[in-house]
C-alpha cells in the first residue's frame, strides 16, 4: 500500500487535461422514478468507459456533498474525447441522456 502524502501535492502532467464535474440534486427523495434512473446510468457509463483506454477517460471520483446532492468529478485527456464519448449513439451516454430529456419534459 502506498505511504500518506500530506500536503498539496500536483501533478506532473504536460499538454490538455479537462475536468468535467457533474452532479444532481435530489429534491424530492420519494420521487425515486425521477431520479433513480440518472443515478443508475452513471456506473454502467464509468464501466464502458474504464475498459476502453482509447475513450481518453483517464479517471472519475464520487464526491457526496450530501446524501442528496452526488457528484462525479471527471478526468479527461481532452475535450474532444469528452465530447465523443458524449455524442456516440453506440455508447451508453448519448441513450440515456436523450431518455432523461424525454422524461423532463
Amino acid at each position: 500500500m502506498s505511504a500518506i502524502v500530506r500536503g498539496r501535492v500536483t501533478a506532473d502532467h504536460r499538454g490538455e487535461i479537462v475536468v468535467f464535474i457533474i452532479g444532481m440534486r435530489i429534491n424530492r427523495v420519494l420521487a425515486i422514478g425521477t431520479w433513480m434512473p440518472v443515478l443508475r446510468a452513471m456506473p454502467a457509463m464509468l464501466r464502458e468507459l474504464a475498459a476502453d483506454p482509447d475513450s481518453g477517460f483517464l479517471h472519475s471520483e464520487f464526491l457526496f456533498k450530501s446524501p442528496r446532492m452526488p457528484v462525479l468529478v471527471q478526468y479527461w485527456r481532452s475535450f474532444d474525447a469528452l465530447h465523443r464519448y458524449a455524442n456516440d449513439p453506440a455508447r451508453v451516454h448519448q441513450p440515456a441522456w436523450a431518455a432523461f430529456n424525454r422524461a423532463a419534459k
